[in-house]
């Protein structure tokens, strides 16, 4: 028998958790921060939740399309070739990668 596998496993084994209650996703912050960036000044309160819908629906096409790329290859991780093309098929081609 292996006596590695008999050992105890020693340290603290981490889960990752989410808070109660807490957004998953984009943060007021950094919605408020793409606002500024398309030179908006002032934000209404009805814009983070139009802003988080918009861009779940944007991000569940893109890795839809990805995830497609790396069945095709018959693999089971999504690599970044696969989000290049798949951001190149819908018409938004990234470079410097």
């Amino acid at each position: 028998m292996n006596q590695a596998a008999s050992q105890p496993v020693r340290g603290k084994i981490q889960e990752n958790k989410t808070k109660r209650g807490g957004r998953v996703g984009a943060s007021n912050g950094s919605i408020r921060r793409l606002c500024r960036r398309g030179g908006v000044r002032r934000v209404n309160g009805a814009v983070y939740g139009e802003a988080r819908a918009v861009l779940r629906f944007y991000l569940k096409g893109i890795l839809r399309a990805a995830t497609w790329y790396a069945d095709h290859c018959n693999r089971a991780t999504i690599s970044t070739q696969d989000v290049l093309l798949a951001l190149k098929g819908s018409g938004q081609t990234l470079y410097g990668f």
